[in-house]
């Protein structure tokens, strides 16, 4: 081991390492007990009691402002009106969304084949058997993910898993 030449360096490093240490053993030991403290209710109330609280204001919100994303392009006036429902505002906030029934083909999945490098499905679509791998395209559906037990696809912006 090799000596130090300043030997009064370590002598006054060596205890303020140690109070560091014992300060900090001292805060987390009694941060755990909780014997002496006692919770106090800043508001003047005792605890238990009901507090009655000032009345709420309503606040109507100024939405005609412009986008600091679009500059130069004005945003679109708000429809106004009763939409049927308790609308505190009065804008228009039914939203219709139209489902597009999309039809699948008939798919079956029938099992997963991969080594190290490759995963490879066997899947049926139409009753045309293909095999596939993750992000190829047969008859407009989209292999995303093949799993050992499933496969998920994608057909016309709808996603599905189909199982074994």
């Amino acid at each position: 081991m090799k000596k130090t030449k300043n030997k009064k360096i370590n002598y006054l490093l060596i205890p303020a390492v140690a109070g560091i240490w014992g300060i900090i053993i001292y805060k987390i030991f009694f941060s755990m007990a909780s014997d002496g403290y006692e919770f106090v209710n800043k508001s003047g109330g005792v605890t238990g009691e009901s507090v009655e609280l000032p009345e709420q204001r309503k606040y109507r919100l100024k939405l005609n402002y412009t986008d600091p994303f679009i500059k130069g392009a004005a945003m679109p006036e708000p429809e106004y009106g009763n939409s049927g429902g308790d609308n505190y505002y009065g804008y228009n906030t039914d939203v219709v969304v139209q489902k597009q029934d999309i039809k699948w083909p008939e798919i079956k999945y029938y099992g997963l084949s991969s080594n190290k490098k490759k995963r490879v499905g066997w899947i049926s679509i139409s009753g045309k058997s293909v095999l596939v791998r993750d992000g190829d395209v047969c008859n407009d559906v989209i292999v995303k993910r093949i799993m050992g037990d499933s496969v998920l696809l994608r057909y016309k912006g709808e996603y599905r898993t189909f199982k074994m």
